[in-house]
């Protein structure tokens, strides 16, 4: 009995199973959730294995909202009918890239000055300030495109390229600090679920915009002309007062403490521990950044190729880019549905080569409709584990540093736009399919640099999810660093 009482009292807190009046657990409930994961998966609820269901932080469920109504916003204002627009302005493939350009690199000189006031400062008041900036961005672009009649189309090209500017300065500034906040207020070990979610939600924003954008040019016409593009990219701008209202709701308060610490907090010497850090947040950002150097000669010259070579409507050209998003949405529940049984690494390298593979096929192919199909098939595969990828790198990033991590990996949704400056010229030279071929070179070198992690990242667990719980729940608890009380991050010296 002895022997049993101090076998029960040398078990850490989480791994214990039998009842404790102290805690008000009631006989025969089992408390060890690694038993419980199994009891589960006995009774075939399987998917969930990394963590229990637990009530969503407010700032998840803000960010949950932000991101696809953001992306409702620029998809209509910045995407594929400001590239066509540009195109009938200026009859330079050249011209849409530095348009796009422009808001790319705007985006990369905000985000890393922006990042480090976030970790150093505040995020909420980065946000705020970053709302501004994102206001007047959007209004001027109105602006730029409504008065195009009054002014020269040379002229005209430079103020949209400054209103993109800006806008790309907007999206810099408030991404990483966002970001950063969505990864604090989650769990460390049980992200993928959420980060998959959000992904979702966003890539379906995405897909609402060319949605109205059919809308629209099915009341005014579907036609490639200049009034009807004026109309969809003004209706864009005018629903920026959605997320910028929900981004000003979010809070530093409501992040997470010790259960959103990184997942090597208490693994191993120091110095190796930061090491394995680095490496891993390293190489998923220079993955990233190879991918997203590929997308960017090619992601805005796609509706102007259908448009151009194979020869659809701007309403057909819309329908393409509400089933792309849509599609990604359903792969990527798929992606981390698989993840728990391979690995996230392994489902995301596996998917990026079958989508390099699908648009070198695609170069090769006249025929329309299976162009498209292929289109199709390669958008939802390599784009279906961004949030995969995103789930990994805020796992084993410091909490003081999320922001300027995620601000490089920020990079990957809109700053490709910097090398469409670049495609703009190739395509003008060689065309769009020869320009496809290095997208697809580029992005099957980032799944071979992402491939080297795929026996450092573990795979999400209910072991992964105990260890994380049982920092706040007993013996295992980490003293938190100076001003990390209550859940907040550790302020600088």
């Amino acid at each position: 009995m002895r022997q049993a009482a101090a076998a029960s009292a040398a078990e850490p807190e989480w791994a214990r199973t039998d009842a404790d009046p102290s805690d008000g657990t009631e006989e025969g409930t089992a408390r060890n959730p690694l038993r419980q994961a199994a009891a589960d998966a006995e009774q075939g609820n399987t998917d969930e294995l990394s963590a229990p269901k637990r009530p969503l932080n407010r700032n998840v469920k803000i960010t949950l909202c932000y991101q696809p109504s953001l992306n409702v916003c620029t998809s209509l204002a910045t995407a594929s009918p400001l590239a066509a627009y540009v195109l009938l302005r200026t009859g330079s493939n050249a011209r849409v890239g530095y348009a796009v350009g422009a808001m790319g690199v705007a985006n990369l000189c905000a985000a890393f000055p922006a990042a480090w006031l976030a970790d150093r400062w505040s995020r909420t008041a980065v946000i705020r300030t970053a709302v501004i900036i994102g206001a007047f961005g959007f209004c001027s672009l109105v602006a730029s495109v409504v008065l195009g009649d009054h002014i020269h189309a040379n002229k005209q090209f430079l103020c949209i390229c400054a209103s993109t500017a800006i806008v790309g300065c907007f999206v810099g500034s408030q991404s990483s600090a966002v970001e950063a906040i969505f990864g604090d207020s989650i769990p460390s070990g049980s992200r993928s679920r959420l980060y998959v979610r959000k992904q979702s939600l966003r890539v379906l924003g995405t897909a609402a915009g060319p949605l109205l954008a059919v809308v629209v040019f099915a009341t005014v016409g579907d036609h490639w002309r200049e009034g009807e593009l004026e109309i969809v990219i003004a209706c864009g701008a005018c629903l920026f007062f959605c997320p910028a209202l929900l981004a000003l709701a979010l809070s530093e308060k409501q992040t997470l403490g010790e259960l959103s610490r990184p997942l090597l907090a208490d693994d191993g010497d120091a110095t190796e521990r930061r090491q394995q850090e680095l490496r891993i947040a390293a190489t998923v950002c220079v993955s990233d950044v190879v991918s997203m150097l590929g997308s960017g000669m090619t992601v805005k010259f796609f509706p102007l190729f259908f448009w151009r070579e194979v020869g659809l409507s701007p309403i057909k050209v819309q329908v393409i880019y509400v089933a792309a998003p849509t599609g990604i949405a359903c792969c990527a529940f798929v992606a981390q549905k698989l993840s728990k049984r391979i690995g996230r690494v392994w489902v995301t390298v596996c998917t990026k080569v079958c989508a390099c593979i699908l648009l070198a096929v695609m170069t090769r192919v006249d025929d329309g409709p299976l162009i498209i199909v292929l289109y199709l098939l390669r958008t939802w595969l390599a784009n279906c584990c961004s949030g995969l990828t995103r789930s990994i790198l805020n796992d084993y990033v410091r909490k003081d540093e999320r922001a300027r991590w995620n601000a490089a990996e920020s990079i990957n949704r809109f700053g490709w736009s910097g090398s469409a400056v670049l495609g703009g010229h190739l395509v003008d030279l060689y065309g769009y399919r020869f320009t496809f071929l290095i997208t697809a070179g580029l992005q099957l070198c980032s799944a071979a640099i992402l491939s080297s992690l795929a026996r450092v990242v573990e795979r999400e667990s209910s072991s992964t999810y105990a260890r994380v719980e049982s920092r706040g729940d007993g013996e295992t608890k980490e003293e938190p660093a100076p001003g990390d009380e209550e859940g907040r991050r550790a302020k600088p010296d």
